[in-house]
């Protein structure tokens, strides 16, 4: 597993890696939201002058322009099983708790047939995709 001062990325990465050795012909077919990548701040001159912060809330709102979904789920994986269209996956730690625009994704992508696991850790990730695509449940 890589070493990170992230442990939610750490183990979301060592689910990631799993996947890729386990299922290579499906490789493509889990990927990742990026909304929690280190954003940088816009630059240029007409940004300059303004705070960090500031840069970086430009810098999100262009995203959201482009589809970025605040809340929305670590992973994806793109594979129908059972009565489930695909499975959303959001990496937590033992201690991580969803936020509530996760919540309100999770709601919504359930109203839409998708299936939609919150494990913590990456042992309880893999279990969770194995189970979604042997039984249709997870």
């Amino acid at each position: 597993m890589p070493k990170s001062s992230r442990p939610e990325y750490a183990e979301q990465s060592a689910v990631v890696a799993w996947w890729r050795l386990q299922y290579p012909h499906r490789a493509r077919l889990l990927i990742a939201n990026l909304n929690g990548a280190k954003l940088a701040p816009v630059a240029g001159r007409a940004f300059a002058h303004l705070p960090e912060a500031v840069r970086r809330g430009i810098a999100w709102k262009r995203l959201e322009e482009q589809g970025a979904v605040k809340g929305a789920a670590d992973l994806f994986l793109s594979i129908p099983s059972g009565d489930y269209a695909g499975l959303y996956i959001e990496m937590k730690t033992e201690r991580g708790k969803q936020s509530p625009e996760q919540a309100e994704f999770e709601k919504a992508v359930i109203e839409q047939g998708y299936g939609y696991c919150v494990p913590k850790g990456a042992k309880a990730a893999i279990d969770c995709i194995i189970s979604y695509l042997e039984n249709g449940t997870y």
